[in-house]
């Protein structure tokens, strides 16, 4: 019988851990945005940063291409090896331009609307959006586990559709950011180093469509740096021969 009150006791004892736990007040989204933005060195040491290099690998017709991600404020730069061609998809910050090894006219100049890539990189690293304090009362506060850790999950969704939803998943021991999906986009992020300029910043990055109907060949980010030095040349357009009769 004393055995048998133990373990009823010992059971209330566990529930009132576990509902205790769900009844802990939730910190506000300002506190877990500001506590992240801490985290990885403070916003200013993030609006010091002018210019990033991406470096992974996407995955074409079934061959791992190199890939590598040149920005500087609002020039962009991508370039993808594949059997001995090198594709590039750029934008100096007015024109936007693409050389593709595989076409007739190899080269191809955008301007206007187009010149801007609908994926902004430097997205892939950290959520700029939250950097507005006017985001963060839209945001609901809730408790989740990510990867095995306790986690605090922000999110917001208008009108039911995955287009209009942003999430924020951060580590709740460190502040860290795990994973953040806007506009229909998953990225997730690990491995945060300490860089020489004071900011932790993920060196394993992955981002994904989150609805098929959303066309993205799989990549993954395994190198990331920032404050290197970078040509604004490797941004313009380049000069390409035209296209002769041999290509038609």
């Amino acid at each position: 019988m004393k055995k048998i009150l133990l373990i009823v006791g010992m059971c209330f004892a566990l529930v009132s851990v576990v509902f205790g736990q769900g009844n802990d007040k939730l910190p506000p989204a300002k506190e877990i945005v500001e506590n992240y933005f801490e985290a990885i060195g403070g916003k200013e040491k993030l609006k010091e940063a002018k210019t990033w290099i991406l470096s992974g690998n996407m995955l074409m017709n079934k061959t791992l291409a190199p890939l590598k991600i040149y920005l500087k404020q609002k020039k962009a730069r991508v370039e993808i090896s594949s059997f001995g061609q090198q594709m590039i998809v750029a934008t100096n910050g007015k024109t936007a331009w693409e050389v593709n090894p595989y076409r007739r006219d190899k080269l191809i100049v955008k301007k206007g609307n187009d010149q801007e890539n609908e994926l902004h990189f430097q997205k892939l690293v950290f959520p700029a959006q939250l950097i507005k304090t006017s985001v963060y009362s839209r945001l609901k506060v809730s408790q989740t586990v990510f990867d095995g850790k306790a986690a605090y999950k922000l999110a917001y969704n208008a009108s039911g559709m995955i287009f209009n939803s942003e999430a924020y998943i951060f580590d709740k021991s460190s502040h860290l950011l795990l994973q953040h999906n806007v506009k229909g986009m998953t990225i997730n992020l690990k491995n945060y180093q300490a860089h020489s300029n004071g900011m932790k910043i993920p060196q394993s990055i992955k981002p994904e469509a989150t609805k098929a109907q959303q066309a993205m060949l799989p990549m993954v980010f395994n190198k990331v740096q920032v404050g290197v030095a970078i040509a604004d040349q490797i941004f313009e357009v380049p000069k390409v021969d035209p296209p002769s009769q041999n290509d038609a």
